[in-house]
């Protein structure tokens, strides 16, 4: 929020949208539009990664922004997986370890350990007595 309020472009998107503006793009013919509009955002803000794996197309294209993005922008990658679990995502092992050594050069990795702010308030959980 801060960087936005500070006037700093951002593109936010969770990952299975980011595989389906991608895909679309890829079928009318201006990828090209869509990655110059993501590269030339200061953040990038990524939303469930692991949730949904990609076809080797758009992993592919995953890779590609990655790696043309260097150190243009900052970004923020959210996951409920273990980055052991990344790879998997990917449809290519190669592939997989390529894009997540660009995701993690000059990273900094902050884990969050407690209940889903999503479902503060919303859903109490019984505790089973399993005697």
């Amino acid at each position: 929020m801060k960087a936005a309020q500070a006037g700093h472009s951002v593109f936010c998107t969770s990952v299975k949208r980011l595989a389906t503006k991608i895909r679309k793009a890829q079928e009318r013919g201006n990828l090209d539009i869509l990655f110059k509009q993501i590269l030339t955002t200061k953040l990038w803000l990524l939303d469930d990664w692991g949730v949904v794996s990609m076809p080797r197309d758009v992993s592919e294209e995953i890779f590609d922004l990655f790696d043309r993005r260097k150190h243009n922008s900052a970004m923020i990658i959210t996951s409920n997986r273990d980055v052991d679990e990344w790879p998997q995502v990917f449809s290519d092992p190669v592939l997989a370890s390529a894009a997540i050594d660009r995701m993690f050069e000059n990273a900094h990795i902050c884990i969050y350990d407690g209940d889903s702010y999503r479902m503060k308030g919303r859903i109490k959980f019984k505790e089973i007595d399993n005697e």
